[in-house]
């Protein structure tokens, strides 16, 4: 018996020298009626223009368009506009502030207006070298006031009388003392 390499080998060589290509017998399930179909391919026409992406929702357009197109409106009122329209309100809330930075809109007394003619694709954060950088302003240091000194009570606490000395209290208390009085003083003058 043949191994399977030259048993396969053979059965091609036969189907091959075949006039009209044949499955060989020992593979056919199907009959002798079944015959190998030879299928050709056209080759894509080169006249075809490429088709890309069709864009279906545009809503930073749409947003832009609803602004230039309904000057005056708040935030607010574009929003809701456009979430009537089928629009997500957070995404056209983000595009109000993105094209705000950008200068394709401005905003005066809290009402938006466009600030172009047109509309500019917005530009991504990845280029760096055409989005601004902010700056931010710097903090003045403030000069830190020196803490006073704990000096422990080396005597037992004085006892308040008429006349007092809050100074004197203050430096007479321990911490657990000092703690009690604070939170008293904070339910008697809030904070």
């Amino acid at each position: 018996m043949p191994d399977i390499k030259t048993a396969l080998q053979n059965a091609l060589s036969k189907a091959a020298s075949a006039p009209t290509p044949q499955i060989p017998t020992a593979w056919d399930d199907e009959g002798a009626d079944a015959a190998i179909e030879t299928i050709t391919t056209k080759a894509k026409e080169a006249t075809m223009p490429k088709q890309y992406f069709q864009t279906t929702n545009n809503v930073t357009r749409a947003t832009f368009d609803y602004v230039k197109n309904n000057p005056g409106n708040t935030r607010t009122q574009i929003v809701a506009a456009l979430a009537a329209q089928g629009f997500k309100k957070g995404s056209t809330g983000s595009l109000l502030g993105q094209m705000s930075k950008q200068g394709l809109l401005r905003e005066a007394n809290g009402t938006m207006f466009a600030a172009k003619d047109e509309y500019i694709p917005l530009k991504t954060s990845r280029n760096k070298d055409q989005v601004k950088p902010v700056v931010k302003p710097v903090a003045k240091k403030v000069q830190a006031k020196p803490r006073p000194t704990f000096i422990p009570p080396t005597e037992a606490p004085v006892q308040i009388n008429a006349s007092w000395d809050a100074e004197t209290l203050l430096n007479n208390l321990s911490i657990k003392q000092a703690r009690a009085l604070y939170d008293e003083l904070r339910k008697i003058f809030g904070g």
